[in-house]
C-alpha cells in the first residue's frame, strides 16, 4: 500500500495511498483484523477494500486503532479523538485529511473525467463555466471536487450542488493552488470558503480548512 503523497503542514496532514492489494491480502493485515467482519457487510469487493484500507491508513497516521462514525449525511468523525477527519475514495486511491485544530474535508477524483463532464450542466451554474471549453477537462474535475468538499464540510441536509455552492472564477495553476467558493442556505450567503487543490496525472483533490 504505497504512500503516493503525504503532506504535513501547520496543524493538519494529508495522505494519499494507492490500493494495490487484493481484498484477501488486506483482510490479513493486522490493523484491518478488527474491521473485517463489518467490511464483509458490503457486497462490493471494492467497497470492502476501501473500508479496510481507510482504517489501516488511519492507524498508520495516528499510531493506534481508531473507530469512525458517520453522520446522517455520511460525514466521518473519530470516536474518542479530537481530530477532525476527512476521507475520499476514487478508483484505486484513498485520501485522508486530519487536523486537531480545524474542521476539515477533502475530495479526490481520478480520471477519466468524462462522467463529470456529462453532468456538468446539472451541477455547475452558468457563471461557473468561466473557463475556455478547451480547458474543461482541467477545470471541471476541480469544480466537482470543490462542491463535494463543501458538501462534506457543512454536512447539511437538502443541499443542491448547483444552487447552494458557487465557485468563484480563478486561474488554474499547473500543480497546486487555491480558490474560493460561496455557500448559500435558503438563498442567503453563509460562508465564503477557501479551497486548496493539488493536481497530478493520477488524481486531483481539493480540501478545506475551517
Amino acid at each position: 500500500m504505497p504512500v503516493v503523497l503525504h503532506r504535513q503542514e501547520n496543524g493538519y496532514q494529508i495522505a494519499v495511498w494507492q490500493m494495490q492489494e487484493a481484498l484477501a491480502e488486506l483482510k490479513q493485515h493486522p490493523y484491518a483484523l478488527p474491521f473485517v467482519q463489518e467490511a464483509s457487510l458490503f457486497k462490493s469487493e471494492q467497497r470492502q477494500r476501501e473500508w479496510l484500507s481507510t482504517r489501516i491508513l488511519l492507524h498508520n497516521l495516528l499510531g493506534r486503532k481508531v473507530q469512525i462514525r458517520y453522520s446522517s449525511q455520511g460525514k466521518p468523525s473519530l470516536l474518542e479523538s479530537d481530530y477532525s477527519l476527512g476521507i475520499s475514495h476514487s478508483g484505486e486511491f484513498v485520501a485522508i485529511i486530519l487536523s486537531a485544530r480545524r474542521a476539515v474535508s477533502i475530495d479526490l477524483e481520478t480520471p477519466p473525467y468524462a462522467q463529470i463532464h456529462r453532468v456538468a450542466s446539472r451541477v455547475f451554474s452558468p457563471q461557473e463555466f468561466f473557463f475556455p471549453p478547451a480547458e474543461s477537462q482541467a477545470y471541471e474535475p476541480l469544480l466537482w471536487c470543490a462542491k463535494e468538499t463543501l458538501f462534506k464540510l457543512v454536512d447539511w441536509e437538502g443541499i443542491d450542488f448547483r444552487r447552494d455552492f458557487k465557485v468563484v472564477p480563478f486561474q488554474l495553476k499547473p500543480i497546486k493552488g487555491s480558490f474560493h467558493a460561496q455557500v448559500y442556505r435558503a438563498g442567503e450567503l453563509v460562508l465564503n470558503q477557501e479551497l486548496h487543490y493539488h493536481r497530478t496525472q493520477g488524481f486531483v483533490y481539493t480540501y478545506a480548512l475551517q
